[in-house]
């Protein structure tokens, strides 16, 4: 079955695995905590396009002067 040392090695390898992921920022923040985002500059949702749907092909483009069927 399992004997003391695989059980040891088990443990270690689990708890090494925790860490790195804690240190990773994976896991151990609160929920409610702030975390830090880097936000790129200019990144706004005003800055989205609105697409069209092609009459003739169907396909959404951005705008219909730079599509040709």
């Amino acid at each position: 079955m399992f004997s003391p040392i695989k059980i040891i090695l088990l443990l270690l390898v689990i708890g090494g695995v925790y860490l790195i992921a804690r240190k990773a920022g994976f896991l151990g923040h609160k929920p409610g905590e702030k975390t830090e985002t880097i936000k790129k500059e200019g990144d706004t949702a005003s800055q989205t396009t609105d697409l069209i749907k092609c009459p003739d092909c169907g396909i959404y483009v951005s705008s219909k002067d730079d599509h040709c069927c």
